[in-house]
């Protein structure tokens, strides 16, 4: 819990591999970005910080 949800083993891999999947050339898609947006509408940006990092 102290390392976050972004400290987790192979998270940032499955995020990266999302990213490449989600996206293309003409329209990327980051899906750290989506993650941290997501919990910061679930959560409010105070928690969703404290939980991402």
């Amino acid at each position: 819990m102290a390392a976050g949800v972004l400290g987790l083993p192979m998270v940032t891999t499955l995020l990266a591999a999302a990213s490449r999947a989600g996206g293309d050339d003409d329209n990327p898609w980051d899906a750290q970005t989506a993650l941290q947006n997501m919990l910061a509408d679930a959560l409010g940006q105070k928690q969703a910080e404290v939980l991402a990092e």
